[in-house]
């Protein structure tokens, strides 16, 4: 764990010598106020940990979001933890940019829209932002990509690049 390379980090409103934070390797912990450090497991890759919240209303309730693969929550201080079913995809270019928490809900922000899960009814409330074509972004990204990467070539697009890439280093 590098602390200098720290993205996302919390502090338990119930003991503040409890600190979380991920860096570019994981999900740490410290109960000592970040004199030492254990790595928290998940399922799934903990690198990508892009928020992280503990609820205010819940002792050992946390939240955290990992920007392509979704939302987790652990209600025993992270040793275990639960997904959150979404809405939407985030494999599919919808990144969750930032969470919160309040008293009986879980409000996440992506570049496409609010969305708000309340805990009793389990159900998301989707508000969407009017102006954004979600779809028209996505396929635009994906040609992007396609032209960046060769794929737009078929299965032969990354020797071309190669030989193009070659070409110019000679000239």
């Amino acid at each position: 764990f590098s602390p200098q390379k720290i993205r996302a980090m919390a502090s338990d409103p119930f003991n503040s010598r409890h600190i979380i934070a991920s860096d570019l390797k994981g999900l740490f912990a410290s109960k000592d106020n970040g004199e030492i450090w254990n790595e928290l497991k998940l399922f799934v890759p903990a690198k990508n940990v892009n928020n992280i919240a503990f609820s205010p209303f819940e002792k050992d309730m946390i939240i955290i979001s990992l920007k392509k693969a979704g939302v987790y929550i652990s209600d025993d201080g992270g040793e275990v933890w639960d997904e959150i079913s979404l809405p939407f995809s985030p494999a599919d270019g919808e990144d969750i940019e930032h969470i919160s928490i309040s008293k009986n809900s879980i409000g996440l922000k992506t570049r496409f829209g609010l969305y708000t899960y309340n805990q009793e009814t389990e159900k998301w409330n989707t508000q969407t932002f009017k102006d954004i074509n979600k779809k028209e972004i996505l396929n635009l990204e994906e040609l992007v990509y396609s032209i960046h990467t060769g794929r737009i070539f078929g299965s032969y697009g990354v020797y071309i690049y190669d030989i193009l890439s070659f070409g110019l280093i000679i000239l």
